[in-house]
């Protein structure tokens, strides 16, 4: 079954996720030949995004207490200023910037290597959940269509089904391959005869030359 991808798209989620991975690679340095510098980065990475996240969230805190107060202290009557967080005890120092891509880089190489399995990727959270649906090979559609004309004054039309819809269908086509059958084929449409030309003007006629052509007589040059 298709998994979804591993890495969790909330902060929370990616400092769990790095939390995960850092106290469950030990026993799989050597499996996949991973370097101690890279480990040991790692852990220090997953440390301080997990702090920096939690004092994060305890600033913004902060921040809507001051937004408030801001308020209070200039149209309100009472109140007292909120206090300003401070790094807890034992704040870990910053790593370099860039803890996600050597994450992702670290967890390229487990998932490429030819120890790797699912089994083990479950365990470093290497591997997304699975993903559910519908069985597209049972699910039917239902569907029904309420005409908006009435049949009558006070008469109901029962809803359409797909099957009678599709009887209806079928019969409509088949007369109208009837229908077509029946025409007569198509007269082509006659091309024009091309202008007859002449090589000289045309002598007009009289009226005696008009009276022996149509006696038969011959019409003069």
């Amino acid at each position: 079954m298709a998994r979804q991808y591993f890495m969790p798209n909330s902060e929370d989620g990616k400092a769990a996720a790095f939390e995960q991975f850092r106290d469950n690679i030990g026993p799989y340095v050597a499996t996949f030949g991973l370097a101690a510098a890279d480990i040991t980065q790692q852990a220090a990475d997953a440390d301080y995004f997990r702090a920096a996240l939690t004092l994060a969230q305890t600033m913004g805190s902060a921040g809507n207490q001051w937004t408030a107060w801001k308020s209070i202290v200039l149209t309100g009557t009472n109140g007292s200023e909120p206090a300003l967080p401070a790094k807890p005890a034992g704040f870990p120092p910053a790593p370099p910037a860039g803890i996600l891509t050597r994450f992702l880089a670290l967890a390229r190489t487990v998932k490429n290597h030819k120890n790797y399995t699912t089994a083990t990727g479950d365990i470093l959270g290497l591997e997304g959940a699975e993903q559910t649906g519908p069985d597209m090979a049972t699910i039917q559609p239902n569907i029904t269509a309420t005409p908006s004309l009435s049949p009558g004054a006070g008469a109901a039309m029962a809803p359409i089904s797909t099957s009678a819809k599709s009887r209806s269908i079928a019969a409509t086509a088949k007369a109208s391959s009837c229908l077509l059958s029946t025409l007569p084929p198509a007269i082509p449409t006659p091309r024009p005869f091309p202008p007859r030309r002449r090589s000289g003007p045309i002598a007009p006629f009289t009226e005696s030359a008009t009276r022996r052509s149509a006696n038969g007589a011959r019409r003069p040059a």
